[in-house]
């Protein structure tokens, strides 16, 4: 994770903002295509130039989609960071939404792993017409076929 509280990056290359905030160059054109970052302004040779709020705008929309958010929900975690007026609950509320999300994928990824030990049990090592793995997950349909 790169954390960076205060810089002086003013005018700097689209190159220089991914190296500083780990990001992939592609990533940042995506980003900005999608307007989830502002538009940086252009050079008279045509390049476009960034600042510091670009690079704290990346830092928080990186460390958004690493604790899981979707770019719906970091885009609105953006928009309240960008207005002060904005209710500071409404981002305690989306953490919430979010950490709930994240506790029912757990529980589904619990619930698989205790189908997957259960099928590796029932599956003997050796040479069976049938498959309990296969079986399990329904492909006998195919091999009827």
């Amino acid at each position: 994770m790169t954390l960076i509280t205060k810089t002086r990056a003013t005018n700097i290359t689209r190159a220089v903002l991914a190296r500083r905030t780990g990001t992939n160059l592609s990533t940042i054109r995506y980003y900005e295509e999608i307007g989830l970052i502002t538009l940086p302004q252009r050079a008279a040779n045509g390049y476009r130039i960034y600042d510091s709020g670009h690079v704290t705008q990346l830092v928080l929309v990186r460390r958004c989609r690493e604790l899981g958010f979707s770019l719906d929900q970091t885009r609105s975690l953006l928009k309240l960071v960008e207005d002060p007026k904005e209710s500071r609950c409404d981002v305690r509320d989306l953490a919430i939404s979010h950490r709930k999300d994240i506790e029912t994928k757990i529980a589904d990824l619990q619930a698989m792993n205790v189908a997957l030990e259960e099928m590796i049990s029932s599956c003997e090592s050796g040479e069976a017409s049938s498959c309990p793995i296969l079986d399990s997950i329904g492909t006998e349909v195919f091999r009827s076929a």
